[in-house]
Order: C-alpha cells, then sequence, then structure tokens
C-alpha cells in the first residue's frame, strides 16, 4: 500500500517537474526571441518597448560612441539595442574630428553605421617624391600604388609603390614592337587599372588613330587592338574579374575578351552609344537614337543571355544620355545624365534575362550647371 502511494508521488512529482522545465523552457524561447527582435524593459515608463540594432564602425577604430547625451561603454566597432525613433549620434577620437548624423532607428530593424571615417585635425603634408613633370596617373583599386605617365609622348610608364613609408618607384618602357610607331603626333595616357592592381590600360593615339595596350607592372604589353582585329571606341576592364575587358565596336556592339586567351565574343550588346562596368560586372548601356529619335538605357547582369532595357527616351537626338548604376550597402542605384538634367533612383533589378519585375524609386532630379 505504501509502496504504491511512493509510486504515485514519484509520477505526480515527475509530472510536475517536466511540466515546469517545458514551460521554462519555452519561457525563456520567447525572452530569447523578444530579445532578438529589439525588446527591452523600459523601467522609466515600467513596459516593454522594441528597439532596433545599432551597428557602429569607424576609421580609424576604437572610438567613442554618443548617443544624444549618453555615451557607450564600448568603443568601435561595437552594436546597441536603442528605442526607436530620432537619436543624435556622435563618433569622436582624441586627434581627429568628431563625426555626427541624426538618424531615424526604426523598431525591429537594423541601422548600419559602419562608414565613419574620422578627417584628422590638423593634416601635415610632405612631399614624397618630385616628377619632372605629369600628364596622366590613376591609383591602383587597392591604394598600393599610382601608375603615371610623365610626358605622353614618351612610350613609358612610371608605378609608384606608395603603401610603404618609402616610395618605390620603376619605370617601364613599352617594347617597341607593342604599338604602333608609324605618324606622327604620338600621345599615350592611362586609362585605368584592373581589379588585382597588376595591370593598367593605356590608350596610344597616333594621327587619327587609337589603340589600347594593357601593361602589367613588368612592363610587359599587350596590344588589345592588334590581338582582336577591331576597331575600338571605348574599352574597360570587368571591375569583377581582371581577366576580362569589355569594348564597344565602331559597329556599336559591347563585347567581351577574354585576355588570357585573346577571344573575343559575340555582341552582348547592340546599337550601343556608350557603356559603364560597375563593380560586381555589371554593364550599363545607352543606345544609339533610333529612326524617331528614341535612345534606350539599359543593363546586361554578369552571366546573362540578353541584356533588358531600363528606360526610354523620346526626342533624344543630338542631346546626351548617359546611365551608370552601382551598388552602395546592398543597395543599387542608377544614375541618368539625360540632356541637361541628372536622375538618381534606387532600383533592385533581376537578371537581366529573367521576366521578374523591375522596380524603380526616384529620389532626385538635379540640373546640370
Amino acid at each position: 500500500m505504501n509502496q504504491q502511494k511512493n509510486r504515485r508521488k514519484q509520477r505526480i512529482k515527475l509530472t510536475f517537474t517536466y511540466a515546469v522545465m517545458t514551460l521554462a523552457v519555452l519561457a525563456l524561447a520567447v525572452v530569447c526571441l523578444m530579445l532578438v527582435q529589439g525588446y527591452r524593459l523600459d523601467f522609466d515608463r515600467g513596459t516593454v518597448r522594441q528597439g532596433g540594432m545599432m551597428q557602429f564602425d569607424s576609421r580609424p577604430d576604437g572610438a567613442i560612441i554618443q548617443i544624444d547625451a549618453a555615451t557607450l561603454a564600448n568603443r568601435t566597432a561595437t552594436r546597441i539595442v536603442a528605442t526607436a525613433g530620432q537619436h543624435t549620434v556622435t563618433v569622436s577620437k582624441d586627434g581627429f574630428v568628431p563625426w555626427q548624423k541624426q538618424v531615424n532607428v526604426k523598431a525591429g530593424s537594423i541601422l548600419w553605421l559602419n562608414y565613419v571615417k574620422l578627417v584628422p585635425t590638423s593634416i601635415e603634408a610632405k612631399d614624397a617624391m618630385e616628377l619632372a613633370s605629369l600628364d596622366s596617373a590613376a591609383a591602383a583599386p587597392d591604394k598600393s600604388r599610382f601608375a603615371v605617365i610623365q610626358n605622353k609622348q614618351q612610350p613609358a610608364v612610371d608605378f609608384l609603390k606608395v603603401d610603404n613609408d618609402r616610395i618605390e618607384h620603376k619605370q617601364r618602357v613599352l617594347p617597341a614592337d607593342s604599338y604602333t610607331a608609324d605618324g606622327a603626333n604620338h600621345s599615350f595616357a592611362i586609362e585605368s587599372w584592373s581589379k588585382d592592381s597588376k595591370r593598367v590600360l593605356i590608350s596610344h593615339s597616333f594621327d587619327d588613330s587609337k589603340e589600347y595596350l594593357i601593361v602589367d607592372l613588368d612592363g610587359k604589353a599587350q596590344n588589345i587592338t592588334r590581338d582582336i582585329g577591331v576597331q575600338i571606341s571605348k574599352l574597360a576592364f570587368d571591375k569583377s574579374d581582371s581577366q576580362n575587358v569589355y569594348v564597344l565596336t565602331a559597329d556599336s556592339d559591347v563585347r567581351r575578351i577574354r585576355l588570357s586567351d585573346k577571344t573575343l565574343s559575340g555582341p552582348l550588346i547592340s546599337d550601343a552609344s556608350d557603356f559603364y562596368v560597375s563593380r560586381n560586372g555589371w554593364i550599363s548601356y545607352t543606345t544609339k537614337p533610333n529612326n524617331s529619335g528614341e535612345r534606350t538605357i539599359g543593363y546586361l547582369s554578369k552571366g546573362a543571355s540578353k541584356p533588358r532595357a531600363l528606360q526610354t527616351f523620346k526626342d533624344m537626338a543630338g542631346r546626351s544620355l548617359n546611365l551608370a548604376i552601382e551598388e552602395n550597402y546592398y543597395d543599387n542605384f542608377a544614375l541618368i545624365t539625360h540632356g541637361k538634367m541628372v536622375a538618381v533612383k534606387k532600383v533592385k533589378l533581376p537578371a537581366s534575362d529573367s521576366t521578374d519585375e523591375l522596380q524603380q524609386e526616384l529620389l532626385a532630379t538635379l540640373p546640370l550647371a
């Protein structure tokens, strides 16, 4: 009899224990979920309120963060959950000008303030190197070097390594067989760098002609115009792949050249008057006026089989039209110049060969000076 009572008590005790444990786990999960979504206790009002997360970072790091009148204990890089609404954020560090911005924190969302760049209060400039002259120059994408042409009439390029206290200077004379030596009025100019910061694009103008050369850090040159045997109106590196360059031919076609095997693709875009390559390798383009004076802007996504029109403008014969699309913090923006106006749009672009809907939001329209 006593044994049955003990077993019954033990079952009740176990059932109660398991029930409490289950409820505790559920309650803890709910609390953790609410914390992740930004809910916090407001002791002043005695309520639970949802805030938003703020992510901070700065260059240089280790800066003090002040939100309204409160100073955070941690320094950059850090994060905090703040109450929803308007706040004044100040980022400061000894020896630098304070950075300040008015922000709107939305409940349940993340506000990224990881782009703060602090400027020194006093900037001391020193002459690191003197050049006899300077006709063209370009900085490498990784900021480690400059490519310089001192005299545009001479087939030589200078590479200046500037990522150390001491500047390393190397001059590379272009091989005589890498460019056309015939004619007169020769002019060399640096156009751009490859993504890997190992090669530069140089244009060579002579008489009424122009050719393009790819020159590496050792001075080895590849004459793109001669290799593909096509007249080129414009050439640009693929900013996502250093082995690719895009060209606008005299036939108004945009094509891709693979540098490693010197192969030329078929027309990717036709009837183009200009193009722009973004950092992710997408191409923005503008067409020539048709018989009705209409011009179209559009894009070709990386790896897509065909381009897609973004907008068509009427009465554009003899008027300027350009498009550039770039990504900034996971959002795409389009800069459109048409005539004497500039439009900035926030766009959501699917692959250019898909039928998914385009989304465009006009942010600003400005007149050109």
